[in-house]
């Protein structure tokens, strides 16, 4: 009958008198290494979970997405948990002088990111246009391309845009 692991990160592991199963402790093994960073809901969690850490323990916490290791003394903030979204999409238009649009993520992100927007090429009257985000918000943001030359216009069949959002 397995155990689970001391740590509450739902790990079953084989025990002594246990039939040998070696699928079994392969994938108690597997979880080990994907546990190598302990996770839990919140701090209480954790300190439930794990009354007498060791200097060095890492761990995560799903409410703040932030990585703490533990010094012996207390656990410490040592990094934000990034999230990451990014994508394409084309632009299309006779005579403009500009172009809006507006993107949605595929799911909403915890807080605000920062987009940064590439023109995908930069040959021809392409490279004059300049693609800028004036707003964004956890679920999308909207992107103007604008050219660098007063007065040009542009005829653009599916130029693609480059998107990679970021928050923390």
């Amino acid at each position: 009958m397995p155990r689970s692991d001391v740590y509450g990160q739902s790990i079953d592991l084989p025990n002594l008198l246990d039939v040998p199963d070696v699928e079994a402790l392969s994938t108690a093994i597997e979880q080990s290494i994907s546990h190598g960073v302990l996770r839990f809901a919140s701090a209480s969690a954790r300190a439930a979970a794990v009354p007498s850490p060791v200097d060095g323990m890492f761990s995560t916490l799903a409410d703040n997405k932030r990585l703490y290791r533990y010094n012996g003394t207390t656990s410490q903030w040592v990094a934000v948990v990034p999230e990451f979204r990014f994508g394409a999409f084309t632009v299309s238009g006779s005579g403009l002088d500009q172009y809006t649009a507006n993107v949605t993520f595929s799911s909403a992100m915890s807080s605000t990111p920062y987009v940064f927007v590439n023109l995908a090429t930069s040959s021809g009257a392409s490279s004059r246009w300049i693609p800028r985000v004036p707003s964004a918000s956890p679920t999308g943001f909207s992107v103007l391309v604008q050219s660098s030359v007063d007065g040009a216009t542009a005829n653009w069949s599916a130029v693609p845009l480059w998107y990679f959002a970021v928050a923390a």
